[in-house]
């Protein structure tokens, strides 16, 4: 995974919520979430490196996407996956993608807020290549 997404530098302040590539303080690169009005540049703990577009949900386009309510497995490793999730709220029902963590051996997701479920999830993309190498110092 990884290709399906069109990863470009951050050159100014994010205006939407995005994939982001973080590189932390010692070189390790990660896939998280970015918000409006974070920078590149030097953070506390890492520093924005690239960005991509979030997939669309999967009420919009199912490809790549996994979900009980059809069928689909849980996941079968633990790790981080991306997810959609869905938060009943009195009087409206609110979805929003999120990075989130799956534990196999309790076969639940962990870190959920009050009302929170994750209707749908898929891998998260892999750091890209270029980003891995350039943290490694091995291009300039």
């Amino acid at each position: 995974m990884g290709d399906e997404y069109n990863w470009r530098p951050i050159t100014n302040e994010l205006t939407s919520r995005c994939l982001v590539v973080q590189k932390a303080k010692d070189g390790r690169c990660s896939v998280a979430i970015g918000n409006p009005g974070q920078r590149p540049g030097a953070g506390m703990f890492c520093s924005l490196v690239c960005y991509a577009d979030l997939p669309p949900p999967i009420s919009e386009d199912p490809a790549g996407w996994y979900c009980e309510f059809r069928g689909d497995d849980l996941p079968r490793e633990s790790g981080w996956y991306l997810a959609q999730v869905i938060q009943n709220q009195p009087g409206r029902m609110r979805h929003r993608i999120r990075v989130v963590y799956f534990d196999y051996a309790r076969y639940e997701w962990l870190a959920m807020g009050d009302g929170e479920e994750v209707y749908a999830w898929r891998e998260l993309p892999a750091v890209p290549e270029l980003i891995e190498s350039i943290s490694k110092g091995e291009q300039k």
